[in-house]
């Protein structure tokens, strides 16, 4: 298993206990609500994400959502490496949070983390972009707080980043700290 894919697999138990409930330190965010999760399914590319440690290295990176025969959505999050330029991606699954039905509150499951972690859609327009949000206390009681800024398309029009933007910003959560995704020679 790769240092990638096993801090994004700690990553995902850490927060795996804030699925609903309010941390102490972590703004108070709104949901989209009426949330249409098969409007959501198909392609998403990274544009902007807060800096984290299971994405470091990595660039091109996307989600691809797809709906399985269970009900469950499919998830297959993919990127390439800067220093190797070798191509990793992971599989997992994802479903709406039930006690939260019609709000954009998921659960997202990777076999590497073996448990449901929250993933959080502030609001999306589901054709151009979605900002997704988590805040969750470490085991020495830090806060973190990881947000992406996801795109259907992988170069999107300034309009589009700034919608995505106005929504970060009318929560008040920091968008300085966004750093953009590379997107470029991905092929």
């Amino acid at each position: 298993m790769t240092m990638f894919w096993l801090l994004f697999g700690v990553t995902l138990v850490l927060s795996n206990s804030v699925a609903d409930e309010r941390i102490d330190g972590c703004p108070d965010v709104q949901v989209v609500q009426n949330f249409d999760l098969y409007k959501y399914l198909g392609k998403w590319y990274e544009h902007a994400k807060y800096p984290n440690s299971f994405e470091k290295e990595g660039k091109c990176i996307s989600a691809e959502y797809s709906k399985n025969d269970d009900g469950k959505v499919r998830v297959v999050n993919s990127m390439i490496n800067n220093r190797t330029n070798e191509a990793r991606s992971t599989e997992g699954s994802a479903r709406l949070n039930s006690e939260n039905l019609g709000e954009g509150k998921l659960l997202v499951y990777f076999k590497v983390a073996a448990a449901e972690a929250p993933y959080w859609i502030l609001d999306t327009d589901y054709a151009n972009y979605a900002v997704v949000w988590n805040c969750w206390k470490s085991p020495k009681q830090e806060v973190r707080k990881t947000a992406w800024i996801l795109t259907r398309s992988q170069n999107p029009s300034d309009n589009i980043i700034n919608a995505a933007i106005a929504v970060m910003k009318k929560q008040n959560l920091d968008t300085d700290t966004l750093i953009r995704t590379d997107q470029k020679h991905c092929d």
